[in-house]
């Protein structure tokens, strides 16, 4: 698995240390600027789809409903991120 997404990687950003966090890739920033051509976005996640579709693993999750939290802890509230991470980990 760690194969594949490495040359993903290569292929479409000539890196493999970039890292695929969806908030970039939704916004285009950084390496992912190329996904404002249609077309170049639509072969990226094709591609990525594709990929993930052959590949066995689980998705571990944890929601933090971060309004609620914040109204309960107020200022002593931890970074819903980093909760987030304690809870996964």
């Amino acid at each position: 698995m760690e194969t594949l997404f490495r040359e993903f990687k290569r292929t479409w950003f000539g890196d493999e240390s970039v890292i695929l966090h969806t908030a970039d890739i939704v916004r285009r920033k950084g390496a992912f600027e190329i996904l404002r051509d249609h077309e170049k976005r639509q072969r990226f996640y094709t591609t990525l789809n594709a990929m993930i579709r052959e590949i066995d693993f689980s998705v571990v999750a944890c929601v933090i409903k971060k309004i609620d939290h914040r109204n309960k802890y107020g200022a002593s509230a931890i970074d819903p991120y980093h909760l987030s991470l304690n809870v996964l980990v």
